[in-house]
């Protein structure tokens, strides 16, 4: 006559659990391009990170000999510890003699 309280609760489940699974797709179908967006803003910032703390080991180095590096070669260990950053766009940093500055990869 009834469904007992059992099969009440198997069909709800199943109900509920296909409910979680709809709302789950659509939060995917929602944020999985603003993720895939913004991997290119990620990598400006760490590249102005770099540049930036490159910077500030050169003007060090400055102080320090009262002369600019040849290269960045010249600043590791003692003004950058951990070595020159890769870029994350690939390449290598550079420095400028004539500028005096610290240039992204081309």
């Amino acid at each position: 006559m009834f469904p007992s309280w059992a099969e009440r609760k198997i069909e709800g489940s199943t109900l509920e659990l296909l409910a979680g699974v709809i709302i789950l797709g659509m939060l995917a179908v929602l944020l999985v391009p603003l993720v895939a967006l913004s991997n290119p803003h990620a990598r400006e910032h760490l590249e102005a990170r770099h540049t930036a703390a490159l910077k500030a080991a050169v003007d060090r180095y400055y102080i320090e000999n009262n002369d600019w590096p040849a290269d960045l070669a010249e600043l590791v260990p003692n003004y950058v510890p951990e070595g020159i950053p890769t870029p994350p766009y690939g390449g290598v940093y550079h420095f400028s003699a004539t500028t005096n500055r610290v240039l992204p990869a081309p």
